[in-house]
């Protein structure tokens, strides 16, 4: 991906053929270039989590909350557009990379990103480990710190995990949100939002200035005039 100092530490391509669902309104996911509308599954931090899992309960709850919640958190922030894909990000030096499978936010030095991406299966249907390891096993040394039970409903279930592992020689710290949405076809849909840092650079703002990034993108589907 262009503007990335390693494209080596690239984490799960965009190139993949599947369309995201992005987050809109409080819990809702609107398909893009699908009909109707499908819920998320909404994410609730298990009490088990130590203080020291912070970043993981902001991530959480900036994601699951209202779009006005999060627009009041990031007050001018200015858009940035590509392929039907609108970000906001803290200034107009983040890059956007964007396709029907997602979307890529990198901040200025290629060192922070915030990435939505979905995923879809004919054949054998995603699990959240399956899910996981699209993200994972581009990972070394991957140690949990800190995991939310399972929320399940009638939407589909989704898990939050706070890892660190390492990209070549790199230790790195990232927050992962794995959904599967309810099955209606013979289609598997999986999504996965992450963001993460070089474990130097980790803190609960930068966390959750990620979080806000992804919270506020919208996509437009092609039928409505997206480019």
């Amino acid at each position: 991906m262009s503007g990335r100092r390693e494209r080596n530490r690239r984490w799960p391509v965009l190139a993949v053929a599947a369309v995201l669902a992005l987050p809109v309104g409080a819990s809702g996911l609107v398909g893009a270039g699908t009909a109707g509308a499908t819920a998320s599954p909404q994410l609730t931090a298990s009490p088990q989590l130590t203080p020291a899992c912070a970043s993981l309960r902001d991530v959480i709850d900036i994601v699951t909350e209202s779009l006005a919640s999060a627009e009041s958190q990031s007050p001018g922030w200015p858009p940035i557009q590509k392929n039907g894909w609108t970000v906001f990000a803290p200034n107009g030096n983040w890059t956007l990379t964007a396709s029907d499978a997602g979307a890529d936010v990198n901040s200025p030095d290629g060192q922070q990103d915030a990435s939505l991406l979905t995923w879809y299966s004919l054949d054998v249907p995603w699990t959240l480990k399956t899910l996981g390891a699209k993200f994972l096993g581009h990972l070394t040394r991957v140690r949990d710190l800190c995991q939310t039970a399972v929320a399940k409903g009638a939407s589909g279930e989704s898990q939050a995990t706070e890892i660190t592992g390492l990209s070549g020689h790199e230790q790195l710290r990232a927050v992962l949100v794995d959904s599967i949405l309810a099955q209606t076809t013979e289609t598997s849909v999986g999504e996965s939002r992450y963001v993460y840092t070089p474990a130097s650079q980790w803190s609960t703002a930068n966390a959750e200035t990620l979080a806000l990034i992804i919270r506020r993108a919208v996509q437009v589907p092609q039928s409505l005039g997206g480019d």
